[in-house]
C-alpha cells in the first residue's frame, strides 16, 4: 500500500502586508458552526474528478445551493490575493474559485454573514 502525503506551508499568522485582500464567499449550511469552530477540512469529489481536502470559496457570491440547498447561506471574509493564488483551481465559470485548507481560512477568520444574496452568478 502506498499514499501521498501532501504538506503545504501556511503563514505563520494572518498578514495583511502581503497584499490587496480578496473578498471571498463560502456557501454553507453550517454558519453557526463555522463562526463557533472555524472551518473545518473535508475531503471529497465535489466539483472535481478527483479527491481534493480543503474548503471552497469564490470571488463572488454564489449560488448558496452550492452550500447546501435552499437553507444554506453565504459566508464573506477577505484574504490577500497572494495568499489565494497557489490555491486557485480552473473553471470554465464567470467566477474564480479556490480549494483552500481550512488551517489558512482560519487565520483570516472569523468569516461574517453575507447580506450579497441577490444578484448571484449561477453555478453553470
Amino acid at each position: 500500500m502506498s499514499f501521498t502525503v501532501r504538506t503545504q506551508v501556511l503563514p505563520a499568522k494572518r498578514d495583511k502586508q502581503i497584499g490587496a485582500g480578496m473578498r471571498l464567499y463560502h456557501p454553507t449550511r453550517h454558519a453557526a458552526s463555522i463562526m463557533r469552530d472555524g472551518f473545518g477540512e473535508t475531503s471529497g469529489t465535489y466539483l472535481t474528478e478527483s479527491d481534493h481536502s480543503g474548503v471552497w470559496v469564490f470571488d463572488r457570491p454564489v449560488d448558496r445551493r452550492i452550500g447546501g440547498g435552499d437553507e444554506a447561506v453565504i459566508m464573506v471574509l477577505e484574504i490577500p490575493e497572494a495568499v489565494l493564488l497557489p490555491f486557485e483551481t480552473p473553471g470554465h465559470f464567470p467566477y474564480r474559485q479556490f480549494l483552500v485548507p481550512a488551517a489558512l481560512l482560519n487565520l483570516y477568520g472569523p468569516p461574517e454573514l453575507s447580506e450579497e444574496t441577490e444578484g448571484r452568478c449561477n453555478h453553470g
